[in-house]
């Protein structure tokens, strides 16, 4: 940065004129090499290695997360970047209007580990999931997508909680998390996707699988007028 330090056996001194850099791509980031071994490592920019994942607040405001603002543009930027996206802890919780869709293969949506809290809002009796994991884009398969470490609650504007729309016919509007192919242009369109350690709350159903192959269902649980149903 333009600057040499040194240690007067006191304190550490900075001698010369910092440098002012905004463009960070002109920046280089070097790993260290592991204990004992030389260093192979390859320089890249530091730009390049933020870049290695997203996290959802690089596309919100500073205040996302707070309870208040529509987080819903901010979900669906970072997903259709197609990398894997890590979700922080919010300070209240993030709020969302609409369905987060996932249909890139090897996508991924990664909460903190104190799940972070994800209140889809609707209008009275409307139905749609928070979260679905479902075919490509172009129809054919999405394989080894993943969802870890969230919580979904279901509310209605106006009202709170309110009680779930429950039917007598099964639908993934129903739903408050979809892993389904929808029946596209590849059999079973999803395989192998990863559902782990995923809290759904005011949904008549918890979790619908359709149309899907090899799922993977860890440590997942719906819960309505505090009562917990575990879903195996």
């Amino acid at each position: 940065n333009g600057l040499q330090y040194h240690f007067d056996g006191v304190k550490w001194l900075a001698q010369g004129t910092p440098s002012s850099v905004s463009d960070l791509s002109a920046v280089n980031f070097t790993q260290k090499a592991a204990l004992g071994l030389s260093n192979a490592a390859t320089a890249r920019s530091v730009q390049n290695k933020l870049e290695d994942f997203v996290s959802v607040r690089d596309f919100g405001p500073a205040t996302m997360g707070d309870g208040t603002n529509d987080d819903t543009l901010a979900f669906k930027a970072a997903l259709a970047t197609g990398k894997p996206v890590y979700v922080p802890r919010p300070t209240n919780f993030y709020k969302i209007f609409d369905t987060l869709t996932i249909n890139t293969s090897y996508q991924a949506l990664i909460g903190d580990e104190s799940m972070p809290l994800i209140k889809l809002f609707v209008a009275a009796n409307e139905n749609k999931p928070a979260l679905q994991i479902t075919e490509a884009a172009d129809g054919n398969i999405n394989q080894y997508s993943r969802i870890e470490n969230l919580y979904f609650i279901r509310q209605v504007i106006g009202v709170g909680d309110g009680v779930p729309n429950y039917n007598q016919v099964l639908t993934e509007d129903l739903a408050g998390v979809v892993v389904s192919g929808h029946g596209a242009l590849a059999a079973a369109a999803v395989k192998y996707p990863r559902v782990s350690n995923i809290r759904v709350g005011n949904f008549a159903i918890g979790f619908y699988f359709a149309d899907c192959v090899s799922v993977t269902v860890h440590k997942c649980f719906t819960q309505n007028n505090d009562t917990m149903y575990t879903n195996e």
